[in-house]
């Protein structure tokens, strides 16, 4: 009979205590939020919870607030807080590199992402950030007759393409990123487009994706890269030309005459691989054979680093992987596509074992290179 009564009194002794407005803040983000977002959070809380210790994290923070001060920098890297510990006798006493790694697990990124002014680095405020307040039905409905007033289309993929363009060039417009939000609502993205009205065509919402090509000879994979190089010209990747193919259908409509135009895959199926299509069909031509060329250079570690922080310093901030294909691709435009920087996939496979996150926060751990 006493466990009960203990739990009681607790209980009525929480239940008397103020709630914290950070507390109730959080709560209102997270009500409707669904299990894998409650579980995010609840392991980055739990991660922050610790008993009283000897003070020596406290320390390590207390050092490299200290250093981000003198150095006039928000995010101290391993190679300026080691200079600025060695750059008197006075720093001395702070807590080296290593020390500071290990007080927080191993990782030194997760040490400046302790320290106050760096909120933004906390992955678990970048992930509410992101994802903001769950939409409402007429907030989506609003943005599905917006996407498809500017577009005509009513495809997901259009939507999530113009949804992303849109977000950037308005900044603080408030529409879903990904068309999730939207089949959350709705059920489904077929629910969701006859909620608000808007017709999917004669085939529904896969009509406008180019049927299936059978028997398709190597001469007219060919002839449909060449005319796809001179439609598209630089970069020509898989991606853009998937995405010519499916205008060239969309436009093809009910014409008697058979669409010929294969699909990326197929065009890799058939020559093993897209560098070989490229360089087989189009390597007559000087632009092709350059950017070709440029794409397959294997860099250095060093160089991986120099890319990602020359993105870090046009953008202001970590590039997320689709920026720094944008920047890559505009890089590689402002010199004729005759230079290109290394690809994502190079920098996340061989800086972060397969992962663009792994490889940014071993980047930032480690400071720009010297140049």
């Amino acid at each position: 009979m006493a466990t009960p009564a203990r739990t009681k009194s607790t209980g009525d002794a929480t239940a008397a205590m103020p709630a914290h407005p950070l507390a109730r803040a959080v709560m209102r983000v997270l009500t409707h939020r669904d299990d894998a977002d409650l579980r995010f959070v609840f392991a980055a809380v739990a991660t922050r919870v610790r008993p009283e210790g000897d003070g020596r994290r406290e320390s390590a923070l207390v050092a490299l607030e200290r250093c981000a001060t003198e150095l006039g920098m928000t995010e101290p890297t391993v190679r300026k807080y080691a200079a600025w510990r060695a750059s008197s006798d006075a720093q001395r006493g702070a807590p080296s590199v290593q020390q500071i790694r290990t007080l927080f697990d191993g990782s030194w990124g997760r040490a400046v992402q302790a320290m106050p002014q760096v909120p933004g680095s906390d992955p678990l405020v970048r992930r509410l950030a992101a994802k903001g307040p769950k939409f409402t039905d007429a907030e989506c409905c609003d943005a599905l007759n917006r996407w498809h007033a500017e577009t005509g289309d009513f495809t997901a993929m259009s939507y999530k393409a113009w949804a992303r363009r849109t977000r950037e060039a308005e900044g603080t417009v408030r529409i879903p990123a990904s068309c999730d939000p939207i089949r959350d609502r709705f059920g489904s993205w077929v629910a969701a487009l006859d909620a608000t009205g808007i017709k999917r065509g004669p085939r529904g919402p896969r009509g406008s994706r180019p049927q299936r090509v059978r028997g398709a000879t190597r001469d007219e994979v060919a002839a449909g890269l060449r005319t796809a190089y001179e439609d598209l010209h630089e970069p020509f990747t898989q991606t853009r030309y998937d995405a010519w193919v499916a205008r060239k259908a969309a436009t093809h409509g009910g014409s008697d005459a058979p669409f010929r135009l294969v699909s990326g895959g197929t065009v890799c199926e058939m020559f093993d691989r897209w560098s070989n299509a490229v360089a087989e069909v189009l390597g007559h031509r000087r632009d092709a054979a350059v950017a070709l060329r440029q794409r397959q250079i294997r860099f250095s570690e060093t160089d991986l680093a120099r890319a990602w922080w020359a993105c870090h310093r046009t953008l202001g901030e970590p590039p997320s992987l689709s920026q720094y294909v944008r920047w890559r691709n505009a890089e590689a435009e402002r010199t004729g596509f005759e230079v290109w920087p290394p690809s994502n996939s190079s920098i996340g496979q061989r800086l972060g074992n397969g992962s663009w996150r792994r490889a940014c926060e071993r980047l930032q751990a480690q400071g720009p290179p010297d140049e």
